[in-house]
């Protein structure tokens, strides 16, 4: 037999000699067992090793650098003074120990920041062989240094800030593959405002960053301190500026600038300055101005500039816009620059004024003439104005009058000439004209009048003096005659107004007077008459014309009424003839007639009717009054009844409209209303039931009749469901019932049965969702369903019987057994049993019986327990165990060990 030396431990005798371990090698081994029977038996044992060394590699290593990774070890000193194990079951080679290789990351962060495996072997002097690693951590943590740095400084504000001209600082790092990079970046306190000093004395801090390979940095910090301490360049520029018409000019500092500079701000941002900025009169001619041109800091300097006035506004001429001139008794006049000057004025001062025209004659009399006044100012400037200056000559005529006498024309009109008034009146400049107020007469004017005359001269200069004229009507009227109508009052007779008669007559005077013959009329006159009528004006010229007079009877009767009641036939007509409605009429004439609005009268006429009523006597005159014809009807109409069905709503009631019981009901009047008995139908009705139909007309004339009317209920009832749980019984089935569904089902006339599509579940139905339908069925068969899940649940533990076992510990002491051997035929409804153990492994400690809890778990998770008795026995006979080493044997019972 071969035996390995790993796990050589069973014991024994041989020669008499414990034995325990064995040297490699072959052996031949007797075997004696001592007892009340001793028995021996001869084998060989055969040894080897196949058992690899030890190696256990040194610690872990951490460096910084790459660079600083230690080299491999090639033999066992420094490997083992470092920490490292070699050991074996017989003998280490440690000649053997090689490094095998060096492996890092696949991909690392930088150079020097990675995780070595180092890889070594080692074999024993029976070529069993072993290998170890050891980690090296390379992690470069360590930021970089800086050796020199860029110095702090002052510079002006245009002067250079670059990096080239202000310094670079030099860093170094702890690793050999050095710096990654050296970065700046500026913070500065600079405003934002070129206007202000702080766009341009400020500081920057430039911050130097140092990154090695691994990212690890440091910083440090350049103060750059700008200022500006310079003053502009200030450049003045002579200038010529002209006075306002107020005398005044100002100018501003940027006018005598001439494009004064700065070191560092813009030349349109500088603050400028002069003095003086304003001047007048008093300044014509050069004057030194002072330009100050400050930047932002403060920095300024100065220059002198020759603003030189000059006076080129001509003054304000302003005129009278027109003047009036009067001519003397001469015929002469004269004006001076007083008359037309109108507050003529200048920036500076007024010299002189002067006239185009000063003189005038008559000559002049007449349109404006423009006369100019020149200005002049003290700086020889000039301007002028026109004036419309107008002569006027206002000397009057000497007016003289004589009285006249004057006739009216045939349209009592008449005109006077003027000229016929003058009596001899003159005018030094002559041309006169003549105007007479008033100069129209009509007859009002019949008699002497006052006229006043006016003489007007040439320049229209005027005086009066007054005439009289007597004014004289010789002309007759003209008489113009109209037929009238002339009406007899109720008396039988008239007058005529002899005015009624004028057509129209005319007379220039006016003042008309009339006269009629005949003017008294009477009945027996009616028809056409001829009358003279006499037409005399207000100066007593008369003249005659004829005009017809028709006399006219217009006077109508009394008109008087009487009321009455009629009755409609069966086929709804009544009728009234006029003469039944007169109560009475008179007419002083007598011959009278009758006539009615209605006399013909219907179904819509039921009631009190108004009826006019007119009376007409012989002439034709009429008058109407109103009679009350009340129309009845009493005739019932003809009921006619229809059978019907009546449908039950969701509370189970009905209520019947009459009308539908109508069969087609007649009545000359119609208008129907209808009303049954009953009306009102519930579920107790349903069915035939007897209703009276009660026919009503307009008139409120009623028949009745009958009618069947069907109560039908087709309302389904209310299903409603609820879920429900059903427990599984030991045999794996369970049930519900219809009512347990039911979750509150109705219906308004009462539910007769319910019943459900699934009533019975098996342990298929767990964890499945079960969906049942119930049904719900009313008295009048009407259904309805609803849906419900069922949950199939099952409570019910398995059984769980047990079974006793015995099992035998191994070479090595051990044994085990699985749950389901320990069963004995555990069951459940619904089956799928598994089972487990509260002790599946035993070994020499658990010799004998072991009571142990076995668990019954049906697949939805119901469980029960069973103690089954595993026996455990060691049947195994025991073995030599291997010594190896010297040859010097201890017989210790308890084992073989080397001296």
């Amino acid at each position: 037999m071969a035996v390995d030396l790993d796990g050589a431990t069973n014991e024994g005798y041989a020669n008499g000699v414990q034995q325990a371990n064995f040297a490699p090698g072959t052996y031949n081994i007797v075997y004696t067992h001592v007892g009340p029977d001793t028995v021996s038996c001869e084998f060989t044992v055969t040894v080897i090793d196949t058992i690899d060394p030890v190696i256990v590699c040194p610690a872990i290593v951490e460096v910084a650098c790459i660079e600083d990774v230690p080299t491999p070890h090639t033999n066992f000193v420094p490997f083992i003074s470092e920490g490292g194990i070699l050991d074996d079951n017989c003998t280490v080679n440690l000649s053997t120990l090689v490094w095998i290789s060096d492996t890092g990351l696949p991909v690392t962060e930088c150079v020097n920041r990675d995780t070595i495996t180092r890889v070594y072997s080692v074999s024993d002097i029976y070529g069993n062989s072993n290998t170890c690693e050891q980690t090296i951590i390379v992690y470069d943590d360590i930021d970089p240094t800086f050796v020199s740095f860029a110095p702090d400084t002052l510079i002006n504000c245009d002067a250079d800030s670059t990096v080239a001209a202000l310094g670079t600082p030099v860093a170094e790092d702890n690793c050999v593959s050095g710096l990654e990079s050296l970065t700046h970046s500026n913070v500065s306190t600079q405003g934002i405002d070129p206007t202000l000093c702080s766009y341009y004395s400020y500081v920057v801090t430039r911050t130097w960053v140092a990154t090695d390979v691994c990212g690890n940095s440091v910083a440090v910090n350049q103060i750059i301190t700008v200022q500006d301490t310079t003053d502009p360049t200030a450049l003045c520029l002579d200038i010529s500026v002209n006075l306002d018409p107020t005398g005044n000019v100002s100018i501003v500092a940027a006018d005598v600038n001439n494009n004064s500079t700065d070191n560092c701000m813009a030349p349109s941002l500088l603050n400028l300055t002069a003095t003086p900025l304003d001047f007048t009169c008093d300044e014509v001619g050069p004057n030194n101005v002072v330009l100050t041109v400050t930047d932002a800091c403060g920095n300024a300097s100065t220059c002198v500039a020759v603003v030189t006035v000059v006076d080129t506004v001509p003054p304000v001429a302003i005129c009278e816009t027109a003047i009036y001139v009067y001519l003397d008794d001469d015929g002469l006049a004269t004006i001076d620059t007083t008359d037309i000057n109108n507050g003529s004025w200048d920036n500076c001062a007024i010299d002189t004024m002067t006239l185009s025209v000063s003189a005038f004659d008559c000559s002049d009399v007449g349109p404006a003439i423009p006369v100019t006044l020149t200005v002049y100012d003290v700086y020889g400037n000039s301007a002028f104005c026109v004036t419309l200056v107008t002569v006027l000559d206002t000397i009057d005529p000497v007016a003289v009058c004589q009285d006249i006498d004057l006739y009216l024309d045939e349209n009592g009109l008449a005109t006077v000439d003027a000229e016929d008034l003058d009596g001899g009146s003159t005018d030094a400049c002559g041309g006169l004209t003549f105007e007479a107020n008033p100069e129209d007469f009509t007859c009002a004017n019949v008699g002497p009048n006052t006229v006043v005359l006016t003489v007007t001269d040439v320049n229209l200069n005027s005086a009066t003096c007054t005439a009289i004229v007597t004014v004289i009507d010789t002309i007759d009227p003209v008489a113009v005659c109209q037929n009238i109508d002339l009406y007899l009052d109720a008396t039988g007779n008239a007058t005529v107004d002899a005015e009624d008669l004028d057509g129209g007559s005319t007379d220039a005077c006016g003042g008309l007077t009339f006269e009629a013959n005949p003017e008294d009329f009477t009945c027996a006159n009616v028809g056409p008459n001829t009358v003279v009528l006499t037409v005399t004006d207000v100066n007593l010229n008369s003249a005659t014309c004829t005009a017809i007079v028709t006399v006219i009877d217009t006077i109508d009767p009394v008109a008087v009424c009487q009321d009455t009641t009629i009755y409609l036939d069966v086929l709804g007509n009544a009728s009234v003839i006029a003469a039944q409605l007169d109560g009475g009429s008179t007419d002083a004439c007598g011959g009278l007639t009758f006539s009615a609005s209605q006399t013909s009268f219907g179904c819509a006429d039921v009631g009190p009717n108004v009826v006019e009523v007119t009376v007409t006597d012989v002439n034709l005159n009429s008058s109407t009054c109103n009679a009350i014809v009340t129309v009845l009807d009493t005739i019932d109409p003809v009921a006619v009844c229809q059978n019907i069905n009546l449908y039950l709503d969701a509370n189970g009631e009905a209520t019947v409209d009459a009308e539908d019981l109508d069969g087609g009901s007649t009545d000359a009047c119609a208008g129907f209303t209808y009303s049954a008995n009953p009306a009102d139908f519930d579920c107790s009705d349903v069915g035939p039931n007897t209703v009276i139909l009660t026919v009503t007309d307009i008139n409120n004339n009623s028949a009745t009749c009958t009618a069947i009317v069907t109560v039908i209920d087709t309302i389904d009832p209310i299903a409603i469901c609820q879920d429900v749980d059903v427990y599984l019984d030991v045999d794996g089935e369970g049930s519900t019932t219809a009512a347990l569904v039911n979750d509150g089902s109705s219906d308004a006339c009462g539910i007769d049965t319910m019943y459900l599509d699934i009533y019975d579940f098996t342990c298929s139905d767990v964890s499945e969702t079960n969906t049942v339908i119930l049904t719900v069925v009313d008295v009048n068969g009407n259904s309805a369903t609803c849906s419900a899940i069922v949950t199939v649940i099952d409570t019910i533990d398995p059984v769980a019987i047990c079974m006793d076992t015995t099992i035998y510990l191994d070479v090595n002491g051990l044994a085990s057994v699985t749950a389901p051997q320990l069963d004995g035929g555990s069951s459940d409804a619904c089956g799928g049993l598994t089972f487990a153990a509260s002790q599946t492994a035993f070994d020499c400690d658990d010799i004998g019986a072991n009571n142990i809890t076995v668990t019954v778990t049906d697949v939805n998770l119901n469980s029960s327990t069973c103690v089954a008795v595993v026996t455990v026995l060691d049947t195994l006979n025991p073995v030599f165990s291997q010594c190896f080493g010297p040859d010097t044997l201890d017989s210790d019972p308890n084992g073989c060990y080397a001296d």
